[in-house]
């Protein structure tokens, strides 16, 4: 018998789930705070014939200049685009643009330095978010079930029921995960077997945006902190979900020996929740060591015995690995979101990937 039970996802810090797609030349237009992305297609249908000349000339080039020129007559024309409906209805315009996203600050000099051929184009790239065909976040079921996986696997081998060393395969992870979860096929072929593995009784849906935010993305600069000593690396551009947004979707899931909506909502506060807390201590030392502003409403932050859950790019080896079982212990740097390139004391830094979840049943 499936039970069913309604999830809310509240975004806590910035998310960043991957869809493996940057933003190509002539899908974005940046002004002001914001950066337009665009219909490419309606886009290119309301240009006039000189536009479409310019166009196709700057495929007559073979190097990277083709890139740069692109950026360039994207930001030029729709500018001129946008003058020509000004008269004309909203609906128009509204209809080459997909979706509106926040920008950082310093963004727009960013931008117009790769167009003038001050930074090498390879520097810049913004990675996409999942969004669905009207160009609003969601997030993939498959990557919620991902993460509560892993605060299964973890909770349920908090007795170290799977040893490292007891296993024979250490770079895959199926052995482990198969033990953990009674699924493992030892006594005849070695193999996990998916038809045994209790996960197969829960399902979740993609969850989608519960109000019609206008903007709820926004580009971040992914920063690597050194631990210890103070040192960034090179920045990442990021378009990531912005902190609280509100997320809706269905959990549904069959009670078995193994597993069942108790133990998931134990196995979550168990393996996220406290190490949430530990995150912030981390947080707060590196705050006094770069200079940097953590947000207090996060510092302040108290999960009230709610379950928290992590996703996304940058959740940290310690998130999506089971704990006795990590190849890599203790890792030197970590991922967090800036709204600056270059960290000072107006920095205001988030770690990536944080939500709080709540359940209804239905």
């Amino acid at each position: 018998m499936w039970e069913k039970y309604r999830i809310i996802l509240k975004t806590l810090t910035p998310i960043h789930i991957g869809c493996g797609e940057a933003f190509q030349p002539l899908e974005f237009y940046v002004v002001k705070e914001k950066l337009y992305e665009l219909d490419t297609d309606r886009f290119l249908e309301n240009l006039s014939s000189e536009e479409l000349k310019e166009y196709f000339k700057i495929f007559e080039k073979k190097d990277i200049g083709i890139v740069i020129e692109l950026f360039s007559f994207t930001q030029k024309t729709f500018s001129n685009l946008l003058n020509r409906l000004a008269n004309k209805d909203k609906k128009e315009i509204l209809k080459l643009i997909k979706s509106q996203i926040k920008i950082p600050k310093y963004f727009k000099k960013d931008f117009e330095d790769v167009i003038n051929n001050k930074v090498r184009i390879n520097k810049f790239s913004i990675e996409k978010t999942f969004k669905n065909i009207k160009g609003k976040p969601y997030i993939p079921g498959s990557s919620l079930k991902g993460s509560i996986r892993t605060a299964v696997l973890n909770y349920l081998n908090r007795s170290q029921k799977v040893k490292k060393e007891n296993l024979k395969n250490k770079k895959s992870s199926l052995e482990a995960e198969g033990k953990i979860l009674n699924c493992y096929n030892e006594k005849e072929d070695n193999t996990y077997n998916i038809s045994e593995d209790p996960f197969k009784f829960v399902k979740i849906s993609d969850l989608h945006l519960k109000n019609k935010s206008q903007v709820a993305t926004q580009i971040y600069y992914g920063l690597n902190f050194h631990k210890e000593r103070k040192k960034c690396g090179i920045p990442t551009y990021l378009e990531c979900i912005l902190c609280g947004e509100e997320f809706t979707g269905e959990f549904q899931i069959v009670k078995n020996n193994l597993l069942n909506f108790d133990i998931i909502i134990k196995a979550l506060k168990e393996f996220y929740n406290k190490d949430f807390e530990k995150e912030k201590q981390l947080l707060q030392r590196l705050e006094k060591l770069y200079s940097f502003i953590l947000p207090e409403e996060l510092i302040n932050y108290s999960t009230n015995d709610k379950p928290l859950i992590r996703l996304g790019k940058h959740s940290g080896n310690e998130f999506v690995t089971i704990k006795n079982l990590r190849r890599l212990l203790n890792t030197k740097t970590i991922w967090l979101a800036s709204e600056t390139k270059k960290i000072n004391s107006n920095s205001k830094v988030y770690p990536f990937g944080w939500t709080e979840i709540s359940f209804e049943k239905i």
